[in-house]
């Protein structure tokens, strides 16, 4: 489980920090991923996370991940899901 500072609405992504303690690439490792997010820290396209005055600058000032789903790679041949993430993503949105 871990706190999500942005969600992308046409992509279904969760933006997630990687902190000190890397807390972005815990999101890397387990078969399910569950992300919490505030309603208000969802924005329409991926690049409006990079917008100034967007999130209170958060996106301008870590380092973080973008967390849409199982990646897919076809790299050693044949095409392989889940390699570098979870095969399943949970966004739990908080209003209020």
């Amino acid at each position: 489980i871990t706190d999500a500072f942005a969600g992308v609405a046409r992509t279904g992504s969760v933006c997630v920090a990687m902190t000190e303690n890397l807390g972005g690439a815990v999101s890397l490792f387990p078969r399910s991923h569950v992300a919490v997010l505030e309603a208000r820290n969802i924005v329409a396209r991926p690049g409006d996370v990079f917008t100034a005055g967007q999130l209170e600058n958060k996106g301008m000032e870590r380092n973080f991940v973008f967390i849409t789903g199982p990646s897919v790679t076809a790299d050693m041949g044949e095409l392989v899901r889940g390699v570098h993430g979870p095969d399943h993503l949970h966004i739990i949105i908080l209003e209020g």
